[in-house]
């Protein structure tokens, strides 16, 4: 209920212009569902991205026998969700690049899900323990996937419970 603040190392002083330029083409390539390219598979695997974002690049660490999934929140790069706008190639450079919160790295993203203990923008807006493990459970199964079409319920239009 206190949020959370993911990170990304700045990769700035560790790749090559050359290896970037890779990856970031690599990316939107996935995101536009292209399989991308074996030297940029190659070079995904070679610098660990997989750590974070999974073997497959969907941010999906291990999938255990009952079906749950193991992940660090790391985003899914093969769906067409942009966490930092304009998405794209300069985008995807850009993060490589400089990162994700990090403190004392010049030009680093800021990328924080705010808590919800005192919420600032839902007017006399209150979530109970229930509510926000059945929000937290409904975002983790999208996982990229379109929202259906929902219709608010109730007095105070509430979504419905998902």
């Amino acid at each position: 209920m206190n949020g959370r603040a993911g990170a990304m190392t700045a990769h700035k002083d560790l790749l090559t212009p050359k290896e970037v330029d890779t990856l970031a083409r690599f990316v939107v390539d996935l995101s536009e569902a292209r399989r991308g390219s074996d030297d940029a598979w190659k070079l995904y695997k070679e610098k660990g991205c997989g750590a974070c974002h999974g073997s497959k690049a969907d941010g999906i660490l291990a999938e255990l026998p009952n079906g749950e999934i193991v992940t660090v929140g790391a985003a899914n790069l093969t769906d067409s969700i942009w966490r930092f706008e304009p998405a794209g190639y300069d985008s995807a450079r850009y993060t490589i690049l400089h990162g994700v919160n990090q403190p004392g790295v010049s030009g680093a993203r800021s990328s924080v899900c705010p808590g919800i203990t005192s919420p600032t923008r839902l007017e006399n807006a209150a979530f109970s323990e229930e509510d926000v493990e059945h929000l937290a459970l409904y975002v983790h199964e999208l996982r990229g996937v379109a929202v259906p079409e929902r219709t608010p319920i109730g007095e105070d239009g509430m979504w419905g419970r998902w």
